[in-house]
């Protein structure tokens, strides 16, 4: 009798246990201070994790664990946090300089005011007076008084979305002016290529272009978005252009026949027709969208790509 009580005893007690075992995993999902390692079904209790939580964040606010706190470190804290606001507010102040929202805008199956994108910008590199201002789908612009007042420079182009603007260095009154918005929009449109603009700073600027061939007489610009223009520091023959998707139309329309997209290269870009080439090896080859590129300011043979695409293509 003795042993049977013993034994429905040990069997209660079992059952005691692994109840209690499973009601610890048991985490509501509305739990603000949950265990991340609770919620996966690993055996950290709330205890714990919230003393492992405190140690890290003492641990990355200086304190280290069984050293007293001192005092001054807070008045330290303050004074840093002040000087960080002082130089927040002392800094520059932006001013809105439009243009306006357009009463009946751009808008489809409403008439909601809307105001335009400004794309680029690029600021001569000895004279900060004149700016040049690329718009999606609104054309390029010139300032020459610092923003006070804008002149249209190329309405009769063959595409007015402007993706990307550059300045050679060592010809800083020539710009080109790549076309097509990069912007991954319904109504980021396609450009024609890139425009070459000499003199542009005077009043009878020179517009060249657009220039969109390969070494075969292949458009390799054209249905694309340009993202970015890089001039190489020293040679102004030689500029880098990345290229995106385009859209040609309300409800996304594409060209039936597209360039494959990246970074392309021209060693002529000064010359009557400049040819472009892409560049090879840059993530495995693909047909992919590049939003940006730069060159190293160290090293103008080194250019840094940042490219858009899926796993596997880089």
């Amino acid at each position: 009798m003795k042993l049977r009580s013993l034994s429905i005893f040990s069997i209660t007690l079992t059952a005691m246990v692994f109840t209690a075992g499973v009601d610890a995993q048991v985490v509501p999902d509305d739990e603000p201070d949950a265990p991340v390692a609770a919620l996966r079904g690993r055996g950290i209790d709330k205890e714990q994790y919230l003393l492992e939580r405190a140690r890290q964040i003492g641990a990355m606010r200086g304190v280290e664990e069984g050293k007293a706190i001192d005092p001054k470190w807070r008045v330290q804290a303050v004074r840093s946090l002040d000087a960080q606001m002082r130089s927040v507010s002392g800094g520059p102040t932006w001013t809105e300089v439009g243009p306006m929202p357009i009463p009946n805008g751009q808008t489809v199956g409403t008439t909601t005011p809307v105001s335009g994108r400004v794309i680029s910008i690029a600021i001569h590199p000895s004279n900060p007076d004149i700016v040049f201002v690329g718009t999606a789908s609104g054309g390029l612009y010139r300032s020459s008084n610092g923003g006070t007042s804008w002149v249209p420079l190329m309405d009769n182009a063959l595409s007015l979305s402007i993706g990307a603007l550059a300045i050679p260095a060592t010809q800083p009154n020539t710009l080109y002016v790549g076309t097509g918005e990069h912007n991954f929009s319904l109504d980021s449109f396609f450009g024609v290529g890139v425009y070459r603009i000499t003199n542009s700073t005077s009043a009878n600027p020179t517009i060249s272009g657009p220039f969109n061939l390969d070494g075969s007489a292949q458009d390799v610009f054209t249905g694309r978005g340009i993202s970015e223009i890089q001039v190489h520091p020293s040679n102004p023959d030689i500029i880098f252009v990345a290229t995106t998707s385009g859209v040609a139309g309300i409800g996304a329309a594409a060209n039936p026949t597209l360039p494959s997209r990246g970074v392309y290269r021209s060693v002529n870009a000064t010359s009557a027709n400049p040819v472009f080439e892409k560049l090879t090896g840059l993530a495995g080859n693909a047909n992919s969208s590049v939003r940006d590129i730069v060159l190293d300011p160290g090293n103008p043979d080194l250019l840094i790509a940042g490219v858009v695409a899926s796993g596997g293509v880089g």
